[in-house]
């Protein structure tokens, strides 16, 4: 999302809380917002330009060709951030929610998934750069949506969690196998945000 009037650059990367700070972020977009409740995600947000094209997913090297440099250097970006263990797990019982509750389905999920097309740092680095001003993460969303608030002077009455998906904790899901799955395929992230699995020192 970008805003003229605020100047921010919000990166909004799967799984990570986006759609809930999208509806909050709203009325400040320089595009079109969309709240689709006929689809068969409820309350599924995009973000449209004026030719229809949805960037609700833009990354931060799209911005960067996107907008003049004097722009894209002064506006204030920003991205949330999750634990790869857990945001695995939520994106596999949002793509497979039948399939959530049985653990060999999702050991499958993670020998499949193509570790580029979900990588949080390829969102927000360009030329293999980290180049947002400021990391949320999911695991202390309310309080990192409060400090980014006050930096962008917008009140926040209250924060609505969208798109949740249902599951157990994440750690039910994992064996050791799968465990290592993500630690070799997001290992990257996983050093960069310090990461690490739940009761691991």
């Amino acid at each position: 999302m970008l805003s003229h009037t605020k100047k921010f650059i919000f990166i909004h990367i799967g799984k990570t809380g986006g759609n809930s700070l999208n509806r909050l972020l709203k009325p400040y977009s320089a595009h079109k917002v969309v709240v689709d409740k006929k689809r068969k995600y409820k309350n599924r947000i995009q973000i449209f330009t004026r030719r229809k094209e949805d960037i609700k997913h833009a990354n931060i090297e799209f911005w960067d060709q996107k907008l003049v440099p004097e722009i894209f250097e002064m506006y204030f970006k920003f991205a949330f951030v999750r634990n790869p263990w857990d945001r695995m797990v939520s994106y596999y019982s949002f793509l497979r929610p039948k399939q959530s509750g049985k653990i060999n389905p999702f050991k499958k999920f993670l020998y499949k998934i193509n570790p580029e097309f979900y990588s949080q740092l390829k969102y927000i680095s360009v030329n293999g750069k980290v180049k947002v001003d400021f990391i949320g993460r999911f695991e202390s969303y309310a309080r990192d949506v409060k400090k980014l608030c006050s930096k962008l002077e917008i009140p926040l009455k209250s924060l609505p969690h969208e798109n949740k998906t249902k599951h157990q904790h994440y750690s039910f899901y994992y064996d050791n196998e799968a465990k290592g799955l993500v630690e070799k395929k997001f290992s990257r992230e996983i050093k960069e945000f310090g990461y690490k699995f739940e009761g691991e020192q």
